[in-house]
């Protein structure tokens, strides 16, 4: 039986045979034939080695086979084994990473779950309360005209409050209130609206009117508290001097048809600023989420309060995600109810 390295020996003896009998290798040019260079002819040496080595390991297996048959198959059975184990390891690696996307995938679905999970029963219970209320309001006797009734509000003590909550589906908004840009006025009305409503602990107060409905992602989210108490109409002052609000109101530009009357209000608008919708007193209100000061819209708005923290920036940035369609504004699908709280 012939070994293997004899095999090889006589495959390297041939492999020398053939390189000292190669004719040499000429290429034709117009001006007769030319001697190819050096380099040309390693690298076609090179060639013909690969071609021969790769040819005789081959050349040794099929040998093997026929010389040996046990040998032969060790060969290829090592081989073939060698690339079994490799797909195995392959398709245990691939097997582990789609276990770990799927876990990933299932997780944030869960979180996604539970968060609408949250909201939905959130907005069942708003909806329980709001009848309620409304059973209760319906057996009290006050009138509820904006027009024909003076502030019933106004010796409330703001000293005792900060803020107010808006609690939502979604999560809390905090709101510190700002008296230096609108008065005392806009306070005040906020405070009997929460103190008018029907409150419930640990949930907070639900008012006749307080819902989000208008969403414009990176600009502002709008809605409205509004109950049975009178509506505020005193506007915040404004801070500039006699002289420079003369100049500003000469500048100013055409006032809007929803607000005939527009002036100077309060300061130029910067993220997180709360304040009443359309240059009026309330009861619509919207949070500033413009990253820049909104220059635009001058000073025209009564500033009441200050959203300061990233949690509450957080939940209004989630209703931004909700559902909207567009109108001359983008107005949510389903309006947002929310339980009002002081602090």
């Amino acid at each position: 039986m012939r070994s293997a390295s004899t095999i090889s020996a006589r495959l390297s003896r041939s492999s020398s045979s053939v390189k000292r009998h190669q004719p040499q290798l000429r290429t034709a040019s117009n001006s007769g034939n030319t001697q190819v260079g050096s380099s040309g002819i390693a690298i076609a040496f090179a060639i013909l080695a690969t071609v021969l080595a790769f040819g005789g390991t081959i050349f040794l297996a099929i040998l093997m086979m026929t010389s040996s048959p046990q040998e032969g198959q060790d060969f290829f059975s090592h081989t073939s084994l060698g690339l079994r184990q490799s797909a195995a390891l392959h398709n245990q690696k691939m097997t582990l990473l789609q276990h770990s996307e799927s876990e990933k995938l299932s997780s944030s679905q869960g979180v996604r779950h539970d968060d609408n999970t949250n909201a939905h029963d959130m907005r069942m219970q708003l909806q329980s309360d709001k009848k309620e209320e409304t059973l209760l309001k319906s057996s009290r006797s006050t009138a509820n005209n904006d027009n024909d009734h003076d502030n019933d509000y106004d010796n409330l003590d703001i000293s005792n409050h900060r803020g107010i909550i808006i609690k939502t589906p979604y999560g809390n908004i905090k709101i510190h209130f700002t008296p230096e840009y609108s008065g005392i006025a806009s306070i005040r009305y906020l405070l009997s609206t929460v103190q008018s409503s029907s409150c419930v602990k640990q949930k907070g107060c639900l008012c006749e009117r307080c819902k989000f409905y208008r969403a414009e992602p990176n600009l502002l989210l709008q809605g409205v508290i509004a109950d049975t108490v009178p509506r505020n109409k005193e506007l915040g002052p404004c801070p500039l001097s006699s002289t420079e609000r003369e100049e500003y109101e000469s500048k100013r530009r055409t006032c809007p048809e929803h607000d005939p009357n527009c002036g100077c209000h309060g300061p130029v608008m910067t993220k997180g600023m709360v304040g009443w919708a359309g240059g009026g007193g309330g009861p619509d209100f919207f949070v500033n989420t413009h990253e820049a000061p909104v220059q635009w819209w001058e000073m025209q708005h009564t500033v009441w309060g200050e959203v300061r923290d990233e949690e509450s920036f957080g939940v209004v940035e989630k209703i931004y995600n909700l559902p909207a369609h567009l109108t001359s504004m983008r107005m949510l699908d389903e309006e947002i109810e929310f339980y009002l709280e002081l602090f």
